[in-house]
């Protein structure tokens, strides 16, 4: 056969225990061989499994211009890890078939894996995001439209609720069904409170999602302190932008014009509008010159066409 197996392993140089560090690490073999007389350079590349073992195949010695082959070890994100020029006797080649196993001495290659560790953060986060709330009253007294709520955070873990020493992030106002929503800064924080303006004596703790403001803030405390309050929030103002949970849960916007109280507040979600024409011929009536004259005016009788209808 004019090509020969060279069965290797890749070898760490410091005392590492190799498990599956290898992954994804790969080879690539360089030589020049003669083909009728001629010169030819070729590269190819091979893949390690997980433990560093590998397998090539190279031309003969007589084959080889200069006996000289040369290997070059690439770390899984394509980094140059380590090149070494070997004499073709040094590959400990064998005389193997293509499809059989090559049990024969390792070429060993002394170089120690790069584990690539990803970042599961994303590094595009952006500096705010959207928050959807809601505030239910304990008391049962469904004060819960038009209240001002503010979020307010800190970086102390151990710090008690003060309004002077906890940092304001976030204020919206309710509609009728307590719902309210907004942009918050994308931080992290230790602590975080919601406070109703008007009942600041009982701040709600909000519970973080990795140190930050979770998407969907639950408020429960007592109203039954708060003024009574008949207004039914017809006079709201309509939030701007909203998304698809906003649509769903604020009564701001409407999909059932009727009622009581209702705003023509409906978002317009149409993508296009355009006018429809079209043109339907009945009949086709045969088209000649006609002259009433004054007798035939005055019985207001009309000669008929030649096909069906009258000409008018």
């Amino acid at each position: 056969m004019e090509s020969l197996s060279v069965n290797g392993k890749l070898i760490p140089v410091s005392a590492l225990v190799i498990t599956n560090q290898y992954t994804g690490h790969f080879l690539k073999v360089s030589y020049s061989r003669e083909i009728s007389g001629q010169t030819v350079f070729s590269k190819d590349r091979v893949d390690s499994d997980e433990e560093g073992n590998f397998r090539f195949f190279v031309p003969k010695k007589e084959l080889t211009v200069n006996e000289m082959v040369t290997v070059e070890v690439y770390s899984a994100d394509g980094e140059l890890l380590g090149k070494q020029i070997y004499s073709h006797g040094a590959l400990k080649a064998s005389d193997l078939p293509l499809g059989a196993e090559d049990d024969s001495q390792k070429l060993e290659i002394q170089v120690d894996p790069k584990v690539i560790v990803f970042n599961t953060a994303s590094p595009a986060e952006k500096a705010t995001k959207k928050i959807n709330g809601k505030v239910i009253d304990l008391s049962g007294d469904g004060k819960i439209v038009g209240l001002q709520v503010i979020i307010m955070v800190s970086d102390d873990p151990a710090l008690d609720f003060d309004s002077s020493s906890f940092t304001p992030v976030f204020t919206a106002v309710t509609d009728r069904n307590g719902y309210f929503y907004g942009q918050v800064v994308n931080k992290s924080i230790q602590k975080a409170y919601g406070v109703i303006a008007g009942n600041e004596a009982q701040p709600v703790l909000i519970t973080l999602e990795n140190n930050k403001i979770p998407k969907n803030v639950l408020l429960v405390t007592d109203l039954s302190a708060m003024p009574d309050d008949k207004d039914c929030g017809c006079g709201e103002s309509v939030p701007g932008l909203p998304d698809n949970n906003d649509l769903v849960n604020s009564s701001a916007f409407s999909q059932d014009i009727g009622g009581t109280c209702v705003d023509f507040t409906i978002p317009n979600r149409t993508l296009e509008e355009f006018s429809f024409y079209h043109t339907v011929r009945t009949t086709e009536p045969e088209i000649k010159g006609l002259t009433i004259n004054a007798k035939e005016s005055k019985t207001n009788e009309l000669p008929r066409c030649k096909h069906a209808g009258y000409l008018s």
